[in-house]
Protein backbone atom coordinates (compact mmCIF):
# COMPACT_ATOMS: atom_id res chain seq x y z
CA UNK A 1 0.00 0.00 0.00
CA UNK A 2 0.93 3.27 -0.86
CA UNK A 3 1.81 5.99 1.96
CA UNK A 4 0.30 9.45 1.97
CA UNK A 5 2.45 12.15 3.60
CA UNK A 6 0.62 15.66 3.62
CA UNK A 7 2.98 18.95 3.59
CA UNK A 8 2.53 22.27 3.40
CA UNK A 9 4.33 26.06 3.66
CA UNK A 10 2.64 26.77 7.00
CA UNK A 11 3.40 30.45 9.06
CA UNK A 12 2.71 30.00 13.04
CA UNK A 13 -0.44 32.44 12.57
CA UNK A 14 -1.96 29.56 10.39
CA UNK A 15 -1.41 31.23 6.69
CA UNK A 16 -0.66 28.58 4.23
CA UNK A 17 -2.25 30.93 1.12
CA UNK A 18 0.22 31.77 -1.20
CA UNK A 19 3.83 31.53 0.34
CA UNK A 20 5.62 31.26 -3.64
CA UNK A 21 4.96 34.77 -5.01
CA UNK A 22 2.91 37.93 -4.76
CA UNK A 23 0.37 37.05 -7.92
CA UNK A 24 -0.20 33.07 -6.69
CA UNK A 25 -2.99 33.55 -5.20
CA UNK A 26 -5.08 36.78 -4.18
CA UNK A 27 -8.23 35.11 -3.46
CA UNK A 28 -10.26 36.95 -0.90
CA UNK A 29 -7.84 40.39 -0.89
CA UNK A 30 -4.92 38.60 0.52
CA UNK A 31 -1.66 40.73 -0.29
CA UNK A 32 1.18 38.89 1.39
CA UNK A 33 2.01 36.61 -1.35
CA UNK A 34 4.87 35.39 -1.20
CA UNK A 35 5.30 35.53 2.87
CA UNK A 36 7.85 32.09 2.39
CA UNK A 37 10.67 33.89 1.09
CA UNK A 38 10.70 36.69 3.35
CA UNK A 39 11.64 34.74 6.29
CA UNK A 40 13.05 31.59 4.81
CA UNK A 41 14.95 29.16 7.09
CA UNK A 42 17.68 27.37 5.49
CA UNK A 43 16.87 24.93 8.61
CA UNK A 44 13.86 23.44 6.45
CA UNK A 45 15.79 22.62 3.45
CA UNK A 46 17.37 18.76 4.74
CA UNK A 47 13.36 18.27 4.92
CA UNK A 48 12.00 19.36 1.76
CA UNK A 49 15.25 17.10 -0.05
CA UNK A 50 14.18 14.23 1.95
CA UNK A 51 10.42 14.40 1.30
CA UNK A 52 10.97 15.38 -2.75
CA UNK A 53 13.88 12.99 -3.41
CA UNK A 54 13.42 9.80 -5.33
CA UNK A 55 10.10 9.18 -7.05
CA UNK A 56 6.71 9.95 -5.94
CA UNK A 57 3.31 11.17 -7.10
CA UNK A 58 1.16 13.88 -6.38
CA UNK A 59 -2.20 14.74 -4.46
CA UNK A 60 -3.15 17.85 -5.09
CA UNK A 61 -6.54 20.23 -4.88
CA UNK A 62 -7.68 22.18 -7.96
CA UNK A 63 -6.43 25.31 -6.76
CA UNK A 64 -2.99 24.52 -6.09
CA UNK A 65 -3.22 22.20 -9.41
CA UNK A 66 -4.07 25.02 -10.73
CA UNK A 67 -1.20 27.42 -9.46
CA UNK A 68 1.43 24.64 -10.28
CA UNK A 69 0.40 23.86 -13.68
CA UNK A 70 0.43 28.00 -14.71
CA UNK A 71 4.57 27.35 -13.01
CA UNK A 72 5.87 24.36 -13.36
CA UNK A 73 6.11 22.72 -16.20
CA UNK A 74 7.61 26.04 -17.24
CA UNK A 75 10.13 26.51 -14.86
CA UNK A 76 13.88 26.61 -15.60
CA UNK A 77 17.16 27.46 -13.91
CA UNK A 78 17.28 25.90 -10.47
CA UNK A 79 13.95 24.99 -10.44
CA UNK A 80 14.51 22.71 -13.46
CA UNK A 81 15.04 19.47 -11.65
CA UNK A 82 11.62 19.84 -9.71
CA UNK A 83 10.18 20.58 -12.86
CA UNK A 84 11.23 17.35 -15.12
CA UNK A 85 9.84 15.74 -11.46
CA UNK A 86 6.64 17.42 -10.96
CA UNK A 87 6.25 16.72 -15.00
CA UNK A 88 6.81 12.59 -14.92
CA UNK A 89 4.95 12.20 -11.45
CA UNK A 90 1.47 11.07 -11.36
CA UNK A 91 -0.78 14.23 -10.61
CA UNK A 92 -3.77 12.68 -8.81
CA UNK A 93 -6.71 16.08 -8.76
CA UNK A 94 -9.22 16.20 -5.83
CA UNK A 95 -11.95 17.97 -7.73
CA UNK A 96 -15.67 18.07 -8.07
CA UNK A 97 -15.44 20.10 -11.25
CA UNK A 98 -15.03 19.14 -14.76
CA UNK A 99 -12.70 21.64 -16.13
CA UNK A 100 -9.85 19.94 -18.46
CA UNK A 101 -6.55 18.38 -16.39
CA UNK A 102 -4.08 19.94 -19.16
CA UNK A 103 -1.15 18.95 -17.48
CA UNK A 104 0.66 15.47 -18.39
CA UNK A 105 0.16 12.69 -16.35
CA UNK A 106 -2.79 14.06 -14.35
CA UNK A 107 -5.45 12.53 -12.99
CA UNK A 108 -8.92 13.42 -12.02
CA UNK A 109 -10.15 12.01 -8.49
CA UNK A 110 -13.87 12.73 -6.73
CA UNK A 111 -13.63 12.00 -3.78
CA UNK A 112 -11.90 10.21 -1.03
CA UNK A 113 -13.29 6.49 -1.90
CA UNK A 114 -11.17 7.23 -5.24
CA UNK A 115 -7.55 7.78 -2.57
CA UNK A 116 -8.13 4.87 -0.94
CA UNK A 117 -8.41 2.87 -4.24
CA UNK A 118 -5.46 4.73 -5.89
CA UNK A 119 -3.11 4.45 -2.25
CA UNK A 120 -3.99 0.70 -2.59
CA UNK A 121 -2.45 0.49 -6.20
CA UNK A 122 0.79 -0.01 -6.27
CA UNK A 123 3.32 2.79 -7.50
CA UNK A 124 5.30 5.56 -5.77
CA UNK A 125 3.90 7.30 -2.32
CA UNK A 126 2.18 10.03 -2.63
CA UNK A 127 2.65 13.83 -1.49
CA UNK A 128 0.24 16.55 -0.91
CA UNK A 129 1.78 19.74 -0.95
CA UNK A 130 -0.24 22.83 0.16
CA UNK A 131 -4.02 21.97 -1.15
CA UNK A 132 -5.20 22.96 2.90
CA UNK A 133 -9.37 21.48 1.80
CA UNK A 134 -7.87 18.19 0.50
CA UNK A 135 -5.37 17.68 2.94
CA UNK A 136 -7.96 18.36 5.76
CA UNK A 137 -10.65 16.14 4.33
CA UNK A 138 -8.18 13.70 3.69
CA UNK A 139 -6.63 13.75 7.99
CA UNK A 140 -10.55 13.34 8.22
CA UNK A 141 -11.13 10.16 6.46
CA UNK A 142 -7.63 8.57 7.55
CA UNK A 143 -6.11 8.99 4.42
CA UNK A 144 -3.20 10.93 4.72
CA UNK A 145 -0.20 10.76 7.24
CA UNK A 146 1.19 14.67 8.28
CA UNK A 147 4.56 15.79 8.00
CA UNK A 148 6.41 16.76 11.02
CA UNK A 149 6.11 19.86 11.35
CA UNK A 150 9.35 22.55 11.08
CA UNK A 151 8.48 26.11 11.97
CA UNK A 152 9.33 29.47 11.41
CA UNK A 153 8.11 33.22 12.40
CA UNK A 154 6.63 34.97 10.05
CA UNK A 155 6.72 38.36 11.80
CA UNK A 156 3.48 39.19 10.25
CA UNK A 157 -0.34 38.70 11.60
CA UNK A 158 -3.58 37.73 9.74
CA UNK A 159 -6.08 37.85 12.18
CA UNK A 160 -9.04 36.41 10.86
CA UNK A 161 -6.88 33.09 10.83
CA UNK A 162 -5.47 32.22 14.08
CA UNK A 163 -4.16 28.51 14.34
CA UNK A 164 -0.90 27.05 15.69
CA UNK A 165 0.66 26.81 19.04
CA UNK A 166 2.82 24.20 21.20
CA UNK A 167 0.94 21.21 23.23
CA UNK A 168 2.24 20.33 26.62
CA UNK A 169 4.98 18.21 25.14
CA UNK A 170 6.61 21.54 23.41
CA UNK A 171 5.23 20.28 19.73
CA UNK A 172 3.31 22.61 16.95
CA UNK A 173 -0.37 21.90 16.58
CA UNK A 174 -3.10 22.85 14.61
CA UNK A 175 -6.32 23.71 16.66
CA UNK A 176 -9.16 23.84 14.12
CA UNK A 177 -12.67 24.71 15.20
CA UNK A 178 -15.53 24.45 12.84
CA UNK A 179 -18.81 25.76 13.57
CA UNK A 180 -20.92 29.04 13.21
CA UNK A 181 -20.76 32.18 15.15
CA UNK A 182 -24.86 31.72 15.92
CA UNK A 183 -24.64 28.15 17.26
CA UNK A 184 -25.39 28.08 21.02
CA UNK A 185 -22.95 24.99 20.93
CA UNK A 186 -20.35 26.44 18.98
CA UNK A 187 -20.49 29.24 21.32
CA UNK A 188 -19.84 26.43 24.01
CA UNK A 189 -16.59 25.31 22.57
CA UNK A 190 -15.36 28.79 21.73
CA UNK A 191 -15.87 30.08 25.08
CA UNK A 192 -13.11 28.04 26.96
CA UNK A 193 -10.64 29.15 23.82
CA UNK A 194 -11.01 32.55 24.04
CA UNK A 195 -11.20 32.10 27.75
CA UNK A 196 -7.70 30.61 27.19
CA UNK A 197 -6.00 32.71 24.88
CA UNK A 198 -5.62 29.37 22.51
CA UNK A 199 -4.71 30.10 19.19
CA UNK A 200 -7.12 28.34 16.70
CA UNK A 201 -8.25 28.68 13.10
CA UNK A 202 -12.20 29.08 12.92
CA UNK A 203 -14.06 27.52 10.05
CA UNK A 204 -16.58 28.65 9.74
CA UNK A 205 -19.56 26.28 8.18
CA UNK A 206 -21.07 26.62 4.94
CA UNK A 207 -25.21 26.55 5.36
CA UNK A 208 -25.17 26.15 1.54
CA UNK A 209 -23.50 22.80 1.23
CA UNK A 210 -25.52 20.10 2.37
CA UNK A 211 -25.31 18.41 5.74
CA UNK A 212 -23.75 15.50 5.48
CA UNK A 213 -21.56 16.27 2.74
CA UNK A 214 -19.74 19.21 5.00
CA UNK A 215 -16.65 18.13 6.59
CA UNK A 216 -18.34 18.01 10.01
CA UNK A 217 -21.31 15.99 8.00
CA UNK A 218 -18.30 13.64 7.50
CA UNK A 219 -16.89 13.25 10.95
CA UNK A 220 -19.68 13.50 13.12
CA UNK A 221 -21.71 10.55 13.62
CA UNK A 222 -25.33 13.02 12.85
CA UNK A 223 -23.42 15.45 10.94
CA UNK A 224 -23.72 18.45 13.76
CA UNK A 225 -21.02 21.10 15.11
CA UNK A 226 -18.67 22.09 16.70
CA UNK A 227 -15.96 19.67 15.44
CA UNK A 228 -12.09 19.82 17.11
CA UNK A 229 -9.36 19.01 14.79
CA UNK A 230 -6.21 19.24 16.94
CA UNK A 231 -3.68 17.77 14.55
CA UNK A 232 -4.79 13.97 13.84
CA UNK A 233 -7.29 14.15 16.30
CA UNK A 234 -10.72 15.15 15.60
CA UNK A 235 -12.82 15.65 18.82
CA UNK A 236 -16.78 15.63 18.61
CA UNK A 237 -19.32 16.82 21.09
CA UNK A 238 -18.96 20.54 22.55
CA UNK A 239 -19.06 19.25 26.22
CA UNK A 240 -16.42 16.68 24.53
CA UNK A 241 -14.05 19.11 23.34
CA UNK A 242 -13.94 21.11 26.62
CA UNK A 243 -12.63 18.02 27.98
CA UNK A 244 -10.04 17.96 25.49
CA UNK A 245 -8.66 21.24 25.61
CA UNK A 246 -8.92 21.25 29.57
CA UNK A 247 -5.92 18.14 29.54
CA UNK A 248 -4.24 19.25 26.13
CA UNK A 249 -4.01 23.22 25.82
CA UNK A 250 -4.34 23.98 29.66
CA UNK A 251 -4.61 28.11 30.18
CA UNK A 252 -5.53 29.89 33.29
CA UNK A 253 -9.21 29.61 33.29
CA UNK A 254 -10.31 26.01 35.57
CA UNK A 255 -12.21 24.43 32.61
CA UNK A 256 -12.18 21.26 34.71
CA UNK A 257 -12.14 22.19 38.68
CA UNK A 258 -9.25 20.16 40.12
CA UNK A 259 -10.69 18.58 43.14
CA UNK A 260 -12.69 15.23 41.75
CA UNK A 261 -15.66 16.29 43.76
CA UNK A 262 -16.31 19.18 42.30
CA UNK A 263 -15.57 18.32 38.82
CA UNK A 264 -18.76 15.67 39.03
CA UNK A 265 -20.64 18.31 39.97
CA UNK A 266 -20.03 20.30 37.03
CA UNK A 267 -20.24 17.53 34.77
CA UNK A 268 -23.85 17.51 36.19
CA UNK A 269 -24.61 20.81 35.64
CA UNK A 270 -23.34 20.73 32.37
CA UNK A 271 -25.64 17.82 31.54
CA UNK A 272 -28.75 20.19 33.17
CA UNK A 273 -28.18 23.17 30.75
CA UNK A 274 -27.40 21.16 27.71
CA UNK A 275 -30.44 18.71 28.20
CA UNK A 276 -32.50 20.75 29.94
CA UNK A 277 -32.19 24.45 29.26
CA UNK A 278 -30.28 23.90 25.73
CA UNK A 279 -32.43 20.75 24.91
CA UNK A 280 -35.93 22.73 25.42
CA UNK A 281 -34.71 25.87 24.12
CA UNK A 282 -34.37 24.04 21.01
CA UNK A 283 -37.44 21.53 21.11
CA UNK A 284 -39.27 25.13 20.73
CA UNK A 285 -37.12 26.43 18.04
CA UNK A 286 -37.08 23.10 15.98
CA UNK A 287 -40.98 23.58 16.17
CA UNK A 288 -40.16 25.88 13.53
CA UNK A 289 -38.77 23.96 11.00
CA UNK A 290 -40.30 21.21 8.46
CA UNK A 291 -37.11 18.65 9.52
CA UNK A 292 -35.97 19.02 12.97
CA UNK A 293 -32.83 17.12 12.21
CA UNK A 294 -31.66 18.93 9.54
CA UNK A 295 -33.31 22.26 9.11
CA UNK A 296 -31.43 24.03 6.09
CA UNK A 297 -32.81 21.00 3.79
CA UNK A 298 -36.54 21.54 4.64
CA UNK A 299 -36.87 25.30 5.63
CA UNK A 300 -39.80 26.58 7.94
CA UNK A 301 -43.17 25.33 8.33
CA UNK A 302 -46.25 27.66 6.94
CA UNK A 303 -47.02 27.51 10.96
CA UNK A 304 -45.05 26.08 14.07
CA UNK A 305 -46.03 23.14 15.61
CA UNK A 306 -47.68 24.42 18.50
CA UNK A 307 -47.49 21.23 21.10
CA UNK A 308 -43.60 21.28 20.54
CA UNK A 309 -43.40 24.52 21.62
CA UNK A 310 -45.89 24.25 24.61
CA UNK A 311 -44.22 21.27 25.85
CA UNK A 312 -40.43 23.13 25.09
CA UNK A 313 -41.55 26.19 27.03
CA UNK A 314 -43.01 24.10 29.91
CA UNK A 315 -39.55 22.36 30.24
CA UNK A 316 -37.69 25.58 30.79
CA UNK A 317 -39.58 26.82 33.62
CA UNK A 318 -39.21 23.52 35.09
CA UNK A 319 -35.64 23.66 34.39
CA UNK A 320 -35.46 27.20 35.48
CA UNK A 321 -37.29 26.15 39.02
CA UNK A 322 -34.69 23.60 39.02
CA UNK A 323 -31.31 25.62 38.96
CA UNK A 324 -33.00 28.96 41.19
CA UNK A 325 -33.05 26.13 44.07
CA UNK A 326 -29.71 24.77 43.21
CA UNK A 327 -28.06 28.11 43.33
CA UNK A 328 -30.00 28.58 46.59
CA UNK A 329 -27.69 26.49 48.54
CA UNK A 330 -24.69 25.34 46.17
CA UNK A 331 -21.89 27.95 44.77
CA UNK A 332 -20.60 27.15 41.12
CA UNK A 333 -17.41 26.51 39.97
CA UNK A 334 -15.10 29.70 39.11
CA UNK A 335 -15.33 31.07 36.00
CA UNK A 336 -14.40 30.12 33.22
CA UNK A 337 -15.50 26.62 33.79
CA UNK A 338 -17.45 23.83 31.96
CA UNK A 339 -20.61 24.95 33.62
CA UNK A 340 -19.87 28.57 32.33
CA UNK A 341 -19.50 27.16 28.91
CA UNK A 342 -22.65 25.07 29.01
CA UNK A 343 -24.66 27.72 30.87
CA UNK A 344 -23.69 30.67 28.83
CA UNK A 345 -25.17 29.98 25.36
CA UNK A 346 -27.94 27.99 27.34
CA UNK A 347 -29.48 31.07 29.11
CA UNK A 348 -28.72 33.01 26.57
CA UNK A 349 -30.98 31.79 23.67
CA UNK A 350 -33.40 29.92 26.27
CA UNK A 351 -34.32 33.71 27.66
CA UNK A 352 -35.34 34.75 24.28
CA UNK A 353 -38.29 31.71 24.04
CA UNK A 354 -38.98 32.00 27.58
CA UNK A 355 -37.75 34.61 29.30
CA UNK A 356 -35.86 33.93 32.91
CA UNK A 357 -38.29 35.76 35.25
CA UNK A 358 -38.20 37.65 38.64
CA UNK A 359 -39.10 34.75 40.19
CA UNK A 360 -35.76 33.48 39.81
CA UNK A 361 -33.67 35.99 40.98
CA UNK A 362 -30.48 33.70 41.08
CA UNK A 363 -30.80 32.69 38.01
CA UNK A 364 -31.57 36.31 36.42
CA UNK A 365 -28.58 37.61 37.92
CA UNK A 366 -26.04 34.49 36.97
CA UNK A 367 -27.30 35.13 33.10
CA UNK A 368 -26.70 38.74 33.80
CA UNK A 369 -22.98 37.69 35.31
CA UNK A 370 -22.45 35.62 32.30
CA UNK A 371 -22.80 37.96 29.41
CA UNK A 372 -20.72 40.14 31.01
CA UNK A 373 -17.99 37.84 30.74
CA UNK A 374 -15.45 38.85 28.17
CA UNK A 375 -14.98 35.50 26.25
CA UNK A 376 -19.05 35.33 26.13
CA UNK A 377 -19.33 38.88 25.31
CA UNK A 378 -17.45 38.32 22.38
CA UNK A 379 -19.56 35.46 21.46
CA UNK A 380 -22.54 37.85 21.37
CA UNK A 381 -21.03 40.59 19.58
CA UNK A 382 -19.90 37.82 16.52
CA UNK A 383 -23.23 36.60 16.37
CA UNK A 384 -24.90 39.72 16.43
CA UNK A 385 -25.18 39.80 12.42
CA UNK A 386 -27.19 36.63 12.52
CA UNK A 387 -29.86 37.32 14.12
CA UNK A 388 -32.75 37.96 11.65
CA UNK A 389 -32.20 33.82 11.24
CA UNK A 390 -33.66 33.39 14.80
CA UNK A 391 -36.73 31.55 13.81
CA UNK A 392 -38.99 32.71 16.76
CA UNK A 393 -38.04 36.00 16.26
CA UNK A 394 -34.70 37.92 18.29
CA UNK A 395 -35.87 39.98 20.50
CA UNK A 396 -34.18 43.77 20.01
CA UNK A 397 -32.23 43.21 23.74
CA UNK A 398 -28.89 41.82 24.77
Amino acid sequence: MRKITAAAFLSLDGVMQAPGGPTEDPQGGFEEGGWMFKIWDPGIEPTLGSLFSGEYDLLLGRRTYDIFAAYWPYAEGDNKPMSEAFDRANKYVLTRGDQPLEWQNSHRLRGVEDVARIKAEPGSDIIIQGSRHCDRDLQAARRAAPLPRRSTDPGHQRSRDRASGPDRGGNLVMLELHGHPFSSFTWKALIPLYANGTDFTFQQVDPSVPKFESFTGKVHPSGQFPVLVDGETIVVEATGIIEHLAVHHPGPAPLIPPDPAQAAVARMLDRVFDNYVMGNMQRVIAAHFVDKDDPGAGGLRDEPFAPEIAAGKAGLRRAYGWLENWLGSNALPPHVSLVTCAAAPALFYADWVEPVTQSCPRLVALRAELLALPPVARCVEDARPYRPFFPYGAPNRD
